[in-house]
């Protein structure tokens, strides 16, 4: 389904009795913890847990607090749960919940069928994630893999899909020496992205997807004229006749070609290909300061000659520039969505681009491990500006032509044989039975996309030169609508029941399942019913790190109460997350992200801490870093390249920063609130300071972004016993105040919190656009 829909709002699940709703006492420090990590990190060391056992509670609040209550678990026993790895077992290889591998999708119905069996989601350390153990467990459900739509559905999204490709394939003026060119690739049915956005794409299931990014530089000084052009050509023929769903996007920008690759491997379900054609070069590679470590990028359109006429200006990620991507950007993408299900293949047409993603080793390079699913074509050439030699796309099409089933292997023999000097072919697979499968799928016939021949059927009757504009928004039908509200009813009512969590904190978690709070960690992200409109959500990631040395026991727990409390209160829809680790976090931040509308709060309760700065933006030299849960047991030999900033057991905010910002989504508010040590600047949004804060402000007007730190960065967050509760000194006093001031302004909440935490932290405010801090929280 295409995400971001606008549809009639799902209601939040009513809120029930909080056992905290009476709880106006004041405050009584009885004991205090410092939410700083323990002397298993680096950086920084904290004081010997005194072999188990609580000391005397201190009579004023310790900036570092004692050490944890109780015991370490036992050797061999489960670090989250009581069950040791002889009663639990060794766990299962990893199953793909679509009931298939990747390039060998077998039949939609035998899929549809397994679809609407139910799962077991947890699978133990994978190469995405080894920071989780292989002891652990999560109580199953009894949800459907996936909610299937029925053919009612489907049709209704058919003539939708059959509308807007209608439009697009009708003769455009573009300007430009390239418009009978681009008019021939809308006439196939393919979909010029640059003419469209996210949200008006039609919700109709994608398959099988290919798309082109060609970059002619048209205007600049090197532009390689029609080459790229009749490339995409050529290709969109190949994969139209595969009945394959062609789109193209011409002289994109950086951050254009991550927006929309990010989007594609979010809705493409079965096959990706995505194909660069352009210039490419090699830099040194930053991260490890070796001049012979080399990262490859890729060219395209400059950014500043684009914003010059529009008047915007953008902030860069890591990795991107206003004309150039590295490939880790690309790598991070793909593995942060974590479909490995989907077969993605990369192909870069251009200067030094045989190495881009690859896992193999030459010249010195770096080697990269792909992700499960990715195959990476890299074809290298010499070439000059205005005089593109189209040897590899030419020779692909026609190896495909001659031969149907034509394997990775097979494409790399026959443009191997006689390759020009200089020139260079590589290709690189995650998993070595991809290099034997077929590149081009053979479509069965009810899975090929719907082409631009066939949608006459579905016009109703309707003349395409009739068709005159499309929605800016794809609005599903009532069909639909009425689906969604039927699968989200069963979808919440199957997670509110009382699971059999093998946890300290079961009764809390259960208490959230009661309270119509989502645990995220029970589900995966296509459990979710399509169709359903995510107005206002909130996102808790509180972490006790259960039987961690360095565990904060029942106070992020209890931060996570508090706030499902308030935010449930005021018809948020409400999920959350104990004890996530980094890649968990990363991931469905990632999916909330591109799924919320109107707004998305992300809570985090734990420890957090500084490490070096690696970005040189930073001007006290150090980050910020969220700290997560990490087993440390890792068993799997296979691990894949980790994303840029992410460890087993942190997540820096540069990363989250640039994550955030590559949605670009204005019109979602986000507020990001992390009640942890070092967090006043974390996620890198700085503007408003107090005095012993530090600047560090993007420049945009793209995003809507609030941060609330629980403690400036040189300060550690306090964890005490507030009215019989403990938890976060912030987190508490946040919730009490929402009570009792519902239209509270986050500048309100800074002058209010000054007055009632200041002797043990200061808060700070930081945004995208300084007036955000003048709007009500809480809305």
């Amino acid at each position: 389904m295409s995400p971001r829909q606008s549809v009639p709002i799902i209601p939040a699940i009513a809120e029930v009795d909080s056992p905290f709703e009476k709880e106006q006492d004041k405050v009584s420090v009885q004991s205090v913890r410092s939410r700083r990590r323990s002397s298993i990190f680096e950086e920084i060391i904290v004081p010997d847990p005194s072999h188990g056992h609580a000391p005397e509670p201190p009579k004023k609040p310790s900036p570092r607090g004692p050490s944890p209550r109780g015991p370490s678990p036992p050797h061999g026993q489960s670090p989250r749960g009581t069950l040791s790895r002889q009663t639990r077992g060794k766990p299962q290889p990893r199953q793909l919940f679509m009931g298939h591998e990747p390039g060998n999708h077998g039949k939609r119905q035998d899929r549809k069928q397994n679809q609407k069996k139910p799962i077991e989601v947890f699978q133990g350390a994978t190469a995405y994630d080894q920071s989780v153990d292989d002891d652990d467990w999560v109580p199953p459900t009894n949800l459907p893999a996936q909610f299937v739509e029925t053919e009612a559905e489907i049709q209704e999204q058919k003539k939708r899909w059959a509308t807007f490709a209608a439009f697009m394939s009708k003769p455009f003026e573009y300007p430009g020496k390239f418009k009978k060119q681009l008019q021939e690739l809308d006439a196939l049915g393919a979909i010029n992205l640059k003419r469209t956005t996210r949200e008006q794409i039609p919700g109709l299931e994608i398959n099988y997807a290919v798309v082109l990014f060609f970059n002619v530089y048209e205007g600049l000084p090197h532009t390689l004229g029609a080459g790229p052009v009749n490339d995409a050509i050529n290709l969109a023929k190949l994969f139209v006749d595969k009945k394959y769903r062609v789109f193209y996007f011409m002289d994109s920008t950086p951050a254009e070609y991550l927006r929309w690759t990010d989007w594609l491997i979010e809705n493409v379900e079965l096959e990706l290909v995505s194909y660069f054609s352009g210039h490419g070069t090699q830099i040194e590679d930053k991260k490890t300061k070796d001049k012979n470590d080399m990262t490859e990028i890729l060219a395209f359109y400059n950014a500043n000659s684009k914003l010059k006429k529009s008047g915007q200006k953008l902030t860069a990620a890591q990795g991107l520039t206003d004309e150039t991507i590295s490939d880790d950007v690309i790598h991070d993408a793909i593995i942060k969505k974590e479909y490995p299900q989907t077969r993605i293949i990369l192909i870069t047409d251009s200067i030094r681009s045989s190495n881009v993603f690859s896992a193999a080793s030459i010249k010195g390079l770096k080697i990269k491990t792909l992700p499960p699913g990715v195959v990476y074509i890299g074809a290298d050439q010499e070439g000059s500006p205005g005089n593109k030699d189209t040897w590899f796309t030419s020779g692909f099409v026609s190896q495909i032509k001659s031969k149907a089933k034509a394997s990775f292997d097979d494409l790399k023999t026959s443009l191997s044989k006689g390759i020009k000097k200089n020139y260079e072919i590589q290709i690189g697979v995650g998993g070595s039975e991809l290099s034997k499968s077929p590149i081009v799928v053979q479509v069965e016939s009810d899975d090929a996309e719907i082409q631009i021949t066939e949608i006459a059927p579905l016009l109703g009757g309707k003349p395409i030169s009739s068709i005159t504009s499309v929605p800016p928004v794809d609005i599903p039908s009532k069909v639909e609508v009425e689906a969604a509200k039927k699968n989200w009813a069963e979808f919440t009512a199957e997670l509110k029941k009382a699971a059999p969590y093998e946890s300290e904190y079961a009764s809390s978690y259960q208490k959230l399942d009661s309270m119509g709070a989502i645990n995220l960690e029970r589900i995966t992200r296509e459990q979710i019913p399509s169709n359903i409109e995510l107005d206002k959500c909130a996102a808790l990631f509180f972490n006790p790190y259960e039987g961690l040395p360095h565990t904060l026991e029942l106070g992020p727990v209890n931060d996570g109460i508090l706030m499902a409390e308030l935010f449930l209160g005021r018809k948020y829809n409400v999920v959350y997350l104990p004890d996530a680790t980094p890649h968990e976090y990363y991931k469905w931040m990632d999916w909330l992200l591109e799924n919320v509308e109107t707004e998305l709060v992300s809570f985090f309760s734990g420890h957090g801490t500084q490490i070096a700065d690696k970005t040189g933006k930073e001007v006290d030299g150090l980050s910020e870093v969220l700290v997560f849960y990490n087993a440390k047991k890792k068993k799997t030999t296979e691990k894949i390249t980790a994303i840029k900033g992410i460890t087993d057991e942190t997540v820096e905010d540069s990363t989250m920063h640039d994550l955030i910002i590559s949605k670009d989504y204005p019109q979602t508010r986000i507020v990001l609130i992390t009640d942890c040590c070092h967090s006043g600047t974390m996620f890198n949004f700085d503007q408003p300071l107090p005095a012993n804060g530090k600047v560090n402000a993007p420049d945009t007007k793209r995003i809507n972004v609030v941060c609330v730190g629980a403690a400036v960065d040189n300060q550690t967050a306090k964890q005490v016993v507030q009215g019989g509760l403990e938890s976060g000194i912030f987190t508490y006093n946040f919730s009490q105040l929402e009570k009792t001031t519902p239209k509270m302004t986050f500048k309100e909440l800074e002058d209010a919190l000054k007055k009632k935490i200041e002797k043990y932290q200061t808060i700070q405010l930081t945004a995208s656009d300084a007036k955000n801090l003048t709007q009500p929280i809480v809305v």
